[in-house]
């Protein structure tokens, strides 16, 4: 029997082990900024309502899809892509016996795709920022994220017509309260091999490993703790000591 290529998706990615744990990309890619933090946001400590300066960024980034136009194959590769969405999440599931790890890492999809003629795809990402430069604290978990991305949508790639090129990341300024912004000038573009693909992998293993080690895991600057909200704070490992299990 000819399996349709949400069927063949699923056949290939989905283990008979139910998954023990559910991540967004968002949050793992977070571990680049505070291992703990996104350790217990992984844990489902998490605030009940978003920051005024995450707001401004989901107004930017509705502002900048409604001003872009997508191209006839980006209109293509959204409609083939749609199969793909559970409940409107993307996810693979995640299996390391070394470190014992069993999951699904998820995410509501890319922010943008461009596609070029030869049909190479690249998702892009947008990060808002509220000055005008980049620093390493902001590259590195935004670079992070990208190729997360592109490990998520890598199997499906194998199934439409297009090819995954990689991933974009475009910084931008937030300007006032309304979703305005600006253009930094600053961009960087990540591309998907196998290569890649292994140093990312190892990556996965590091941050699950460290996670299942509290006590090792590399304390964030303290400039980061004063900024860090008190429903974390009671909870760190760093601020008390003791490691938070859940309960």
């Amino acid at each position: 029997m000819n399996l349709t290529p949400i069927e063949l998706y699923k056949k290939q990615l989905l283990h008979t082990t139910p998954p023990v744990n559910t991540i967004r990309a968002s949050c793992f890619a977070s571990y680049w900024y505070c291992s703990e933090k996104a350790r217990l946001q992984a844990m489902g400590v998490n605030e009940e309502q978003s920051s005024p300066t995450a707001a401004i960024g989901t107004l930017i980034h509705e502002n900048i899809t409604k001003a872009r136009n997508p191209s006839t194959l980006e209109a293509e590769l959204q409609f083939a892509l749609q199969p793909f969405f559970k409940e409107g999440i993307i996810s693979r599931n995640y299996k390391n016996t070394k470190i014992d790890a069993d999951g699904t890492f998820t995410t509501h999809g890319a922010d943008e795709w461009k596609v070029t003629e030869n049909r190479e795809c690249w998702i892009l990402e947008y990060k808002t920022k509220g000055c005008n430069y980049v620093t390493p604290v902001d590259i590195s978990p935004a670079r992070f994220q990208n190729k997360m991305y592109c490990w998520l949508y890598s199997p499906i790639f194998s199934l439409i017509p297009f090819k995954l090129a990689g991933g974009q990341i475009i910084y931008v300024k937030r300007v006032g309260s309304r979703g305005d912004f600006e253009e930094i000038g600053q961009t960087e573009k990540v591309w998907w091999n196998e290569e890649v693909e292994a140093d990312l992998m190892e990556q996965f293993e590091h941050i699950l490993w460290s996670w299942s080690h509290p006590e090792k895991q590399i304390p964030p600057k303290s400039w980061k703790c004063l900024h860090c909200p008190d429903l974390y704070k009671l909870k760190c490992f760093f601020q008390t000591g003791r490691v938070y299990d859940g309960t």
